[in-house]
């Protein structure tokens, strides 16, 4: 069974990635900082990186995207060792959507910044890559429910509370986070995917459709009819990623994360403490 390396598992992606990893090979967890590992002394059959600093914490992210990644590169003991890097949609400069793999890479803060520097560090190191660029990643998640803006609007909306957003309508792209988590490990078989860059996004939403439909499950489920106030707001700051490339390299996959919308809301409730 292949040893995959897993770092970030205390995060949000990860802690869903790490149970969908278990089942089907032997699951490594970085428990050491980035900072401390020693060189060469991690020998996995793959990596894949989730651990990094949060956009919000810019004095944190060079030290921990950049020299933590340049620190996990220096302690694996082999350079031909597959490296699935997850990198972000803010590498990409401003430009009309929709984004592409292709699109400039310049970003104008600290989080992109970083993330751009890593993905160049990874190019130039010689292991076998898969770049990532995700959108926004949302859902519930065991302990980690609750952190996400669905399930706060969710609690909201199950009090009795009055939800007011401040966003116009549009549509968004964000991914379901167990969607993204059944779907990662399939990346690890050989293929034409490697030494390639891919957005991950799921089809464009309507955001206020989204919120709608928490509500109908909510009035359903607790009995009583939400109140919602959609109030004007200022236009989308990341345009929507184009999924042109993932849908040419992975049609054999079907994935559809926009079927699991709901599905989730309904789970996601139904776990939610009152």
């Amino acid at each position: 069974m292949k040893e995959v390396l897993l770092t970030g598992t205390s995060g949000y992606l990860g802690h869903a990635l790490a149970k969908m990893l278990e089942p089907q090979f032997e699951l490594k967890r970085l428990t050491a900082r980035l900072a401390e590992i020693q060189p060469e002394s991690l020998h996995p059959d793959c990596v894949i990186h989730l651990a990094g600093a949060l956009r919000h914490r810019e004095t944190e992210c060079f030290e921990t995207n950049f020299l933590g990644f340049q620190s996990l590169l220096k302690g694996l003991a082999h350079p031909k060792i597959p490296i699935v890097y997850f990198s972000s949609r803010a590498v990409y400069a401003p430009h009309s959507e929709p984004l592409q793999e292709d699109s400039p890479l310049a970003s104008a803060e600290a989080y992109g910044q970083s993330k751009i520097q890593a993905e160049r560090l990874l190019l130039a190191s010689g292991h076998p890559f898969l770049i990532l660029r995700p959108t926004l990643i949302w859902g519930w998640n065991g302990e980690q429910a609750g952190r996400s803006f669905i399930a706060q609007a969710a609690k909201r909306l199950m009090r009795q509370e009055t939800l007011t957003l401040y966003l116009p309508p549009r549509n968004h792209d964000s991914l379901y986070v167990q969607d993204l988590a059944r779907w990662l490990p399939s990346l690890l078989s050989p293929g034409p995917h490697w030494n390639q860059a891919f957005n991950l996004a799921a089809p464009p939403t309507d955001f206020h459709t989204l919120i709608l439909r928490l509500a109908q499950e909510v009035e359903r489920q607790c009995g009583h009819s939400p109140q919602i106030q959609f109030q004007p707001g200022p236009p989308a700051r990341a345009p929507l990623l184009s999924l042109a490339k993932f849908r040419q390299t992975f049609p054999q996959l079907g994935w559809t994360p926009e079927a699991q919308i709901l599905k989730a809301l309904v789970q996601g409730l139904k776990a939610l403490p009152e």
